[in-house]
């Protein structure tokens, strides 16, 4: 841990100014409360509650800032551990730009948690860290000491499928500075090598990762000359979570890659009896093939939980539906009943959705407001449909809810709770807040 300790210190990732704070907020959706809420909690926690944050590995601060910005006013507490000083020493200024107070810094390794005496945490974050540990196992297992019994976790670990080009680049650079142990010199080194790849190269071939990891020192140390890093493949993953007592739950970022029934396109009987097999399978083989299917799969975002079935579930008539999207549910509604269709997710997969009896009815009073019993009543009586028809109303919001989930866009929360602000609305909160400091 030293050598991951050192390249910290001298080159703490990812590199941020805490200046920016005054204009903008770092989003995620494995920090996003109303996601951990809809997959964790049953969309039942109450985050006014005291409620207790561990970052594990903060780094400079992305995950502890956006945490505590969705927290901020509440008596939550939020606990930022790194080994790293230089990079604590950034988060706390970040911090201290947005008027932040209610967080906790600890300089150490999470490895230290047992002697710590924290206590229990009902939400652990742990981003992009067990994979640069000597024995991730033992790193999850101390993370899993500090949690709550039903409490959740947020992991992210290196893809072995979708990282191929950049470990390729890892063992060039490996070999062209043999035992060198001067970073800074290793740097130059990589800067050179990277100018120089030929087109037929993998890094070279996969345009993303040329701005992803190259902008600067601190990224190119992390992406190309970490001191340790491992990968995993999907059941790879399902086996350190299970090790560790632990169920996943969700894969919260790119969720397109893990399921491959996107990609099937139906063209023929074979096509079709392809998707059926794969559909057969269990999930975590469906994600699997995903994952060798898509190779895109740089890193694995998910939540994980000690309890089986944590998830929020639409046939609760009082949970309240909402979208998360750019796209509003009157837009969708309105898409619906003038082009007879209307899509959500991201370029690389498009989720549409056509219009049915009641598709259209169901956007315009999905409103973040109305519970499922008064979206499906208020659609019965808006399309003059009758009360036998109420099941079919609710297939299709069932529907509806199964194509979005491939991109978190419509979650669930109970009826007890306030709307969730957005991040525009938190970032505005946050300028008010500092305006007056």
């Amino acid at each position: 841990m030293d050598a991951v300790r050192g390249q910290y210190e001298a080159y703490p990732y990812p590199t941020r100014d805490p200046s920016d704070e005054r204009r903008r907020l770092l989003f995620g959706f494995l920090d996003l409360l109303p996601l951990l809420n809809h997959n964790c909690f049953g969309g039942r926690r109450d985050f006014r509650e005291p409620f207790r944050v561990l970052v594990a590995g903060g780094g400079t601060g992305d995950s502890t800032i956006f945490l505590a910005e969705q927290l901020a006013g509440t008596d939550a507490e939020v606990v930022h551990l790194d080994l790293s000083g230089a990079s604590i020493a950034i988060a706390k200024e970040r911090a201290r730009v947005r008027g932040l107070d209610r967080i906790r810094w600890v300089n150490r390794s999470l490895l230290d948690l047992g002697e710590l005496g924290f206590g229990k945490f009902d939400y652990i974050n742990c981003g992009g860290v067990l994979h640069h540990l000597d024995d991730p196992g033992a790193g999850l297992a101390s993370l899993v000491g500090s949690l709550a019994d039903d409490g959740a976790m947020g992991l992210m670990l290196y893809g072995a499928h979708g990282r191929t080009a950049i470990t390729q680049v890892r063992d060039l650079l490996g070999l062209v500075d043999g035992e060198s142990t001067d970073l800074a010199a290793r740097i130059e080194t990589a800067k050179a090598v990277l100018q120089t790849l030929p087109d037929t190269n993998w890094f070279s071939l996969t345009p993303g990762l040329v701005n992803d990891g190259t902008h600067d020192d601190a990224g190119i140390v992390d992406m190309f000359l970490h001191a340790r890093e491992r990968t995993y493949t999907v059941p790879e993953v399902y086996e350190l979570v299970a090790d560790a007592g632990l169920e996943l739950v969700a894969f919260t970022e790119d969720r397109h890659l893990y399921s491959p029934e996107l990609y099937f396109r139906n063209r023929d009987q074979r096509d079709r009896d392809l998707a059926r097999r794969v559909a057969s399978q269990p999930l975590a083989v469906r994600q699997a093939i995903g994952e060798l299917l898509t190779s895109q799969a740089l890193k694995h975002t998910f939540h994980c939980s000690r309890r089986r079935g944590c998830t929020a579930k639409l046939d609760d008539e009082s949970m309240v539906p909402f979208l998360w999207s750019k796209k509003t549910h009157l837009e969708a509604s309105a898409e619906l009943s003038t082009e007879g269709r209307t899509a959500f997710g991201s370029e690389q997969a498009k989720l549409h959705i056509g219009r049915t009896d009641f598709n259209a009815s169901i956007f315009e009073l999905m409103d973040g407001r109305r519970t499922v019993r008064e979206i499906l009543d208020g659609v019965l009586e808006k399309t003059g449909a009758g009360a036998d028809r109420r099941p079919e109303v609710f297939a299709q919001l069932s529907k509806i809810q199964s194509l979005l989930a491939y991109s978190n866009e419509m979650l669930l929360r109970h009826e007890s709770l306030p709307l969730f602000p957005t991040g525009s609305e938190l970032q505005a909160r946050a300028e008010t807040r500092m305006g007056r400091s």
